[in-house]
């Protein structure tokens, strides 16, 4: 119930549930709640704001902040085994998202190039060797044990990492075609 001027009106709404499976494998099962062809008449004024740039430095910080936390739960679901390796996107997943982010305007095109940058970023830190965390890692294996790794241990870890690493952009790669080209793929698998 709700009133418009001198009237009180009063409507239903029903939720629309939907259930499924996403493209990358995940079982769903959600209501969907939207408002469509909405547009605001008139534009509102804006609210002078005393401190903009300390207002602006905590809005990046907080935004910063939340795709982080996407980013390690993203991870910590996929070694959990509750999130598909088949979400896991490549370079091509990359283009589309910053083509359908450069429609959406210049706002939404610099914040996907911050969620990108704040992923590459944090698993960088992974302790993978090879990366920066794997190094953290040897150096903290070092500064515990006062005294350097065997080099043939480094070698090895770091040639398991690069085994990892390659294999990880392979099946990103591999979940890029599949979703792009299902049709190319089913030709193959017939075969």
């Amino acid at each position: 119930t709700f009133r418009r001027g001198d009237q009180v009106i009063t409507r239903t709404l029903s939720l629309h549930r939907e259930a499924g499976e996403t493209e990358y494998g995940e079982r769903f099962d959600q209501f969907e709640v939207s408002i469509t062809n909405w547009a605001p008449t008139v534009t509102e004024p804006t609210v002078p704001n005393p401190a903009p740039f300390s207002y602006a430095a905590y809005e990046a910080l907080a935004a910063t902040w939340d795709m982080t936390a996407l980013t390690v739960t993203s991870v910590i679901r996929l070694v959990q085994g509750r999130l598909s390796v088949r979400s896991l996107g490549g370079p091509i997943s990359v283009l589309e998202g910053t083509q359908t982010a450069a429609s959406g305007g210049p706002l939404d095109y610099l914040a996907f190039m911050a969620f990108i940058s704040i992923n590459l970023g944090l698993l960088n830190l992974l302790p993978i060797p090879m990366l920066d965390g794997g190094h953290l890692v040897f150096f903290v294996i070092e500064a515990v044990s006062r005294k350097p790794v065997h080099t043939r241990v480094r070698e090895g870890m770091s040639l398991v990492g690069l085994v990892l690493l390659v294999a990880l952009m392979v099946l990103a790669f591999k979940n890029d075609v599949e979703r792009r080209w299902p049709d190319i793929v089913e030709t193959f698998e017939s075969e």
